[in-house]
This record gives structure tokens, sequence and C-alpha cells, in this order.
């Protein structure tokens, strides 16, 4: 519920931070199905286990997520 309630009216999203295959897969699966535009900062995501957060990072990939870069997102908001 609490999620649902932060998330209402929220179109695209920008997730970063360590857990890519824990954490980070778990809000973003939860975002992908309430059909927020979910875009992940590669560069700024950590992983405990490489190889599994790569796994991770495809299948959410398959699921619409995008992945991208903060040089990237640092030019979505200088252009603000």
């Amino acid at each position: 519920e609490v999620f649902r309630r932060m998330t209402a009216g929220i179109r695209d999203a920008v997730v970063f931070g360590a857990g890519v295959e824990y954490g980070i897969a778990r809000a973003v699966g939860a975002l992908l199905r309430r059909r927020i535009r979910t875009h992940l900062v590669l560069d700024a995501a950590g992983a405990g286990d490489d190889v599994a957060a790569q796994l991770v990072v495809a299948d959410l990939k398959r699921g619409g997520l995008d992945v991208l870069t903060s040089d990237v997102v640092a030019r979505w908001v200088s252009r603000r």
C-alpha cells in the first residue's frame, strides 16, 4: 500500500544504489509492474555478485527496464 501511494502519478523513475541482484531488482520489478518507465543507472549501481546482477538486469530489460549511465542523467537534469 505504501509503495502504491508513493508511486501514484509517477510516469518515470530513475534507480541507482547497491544490491542490484536483491533490493534494486525488487524495486525495479515493482515499478515495472505498475507500468512506470524505469531507468537503471548502471554506473551508479553496485552488486554483491556481478554474474547474478548481470542475469537480473538482462531479465529486467526483457520486462521493459531501460539502462543508462550517470552522464545521460546529468544531461537530462541540465536540460531542465
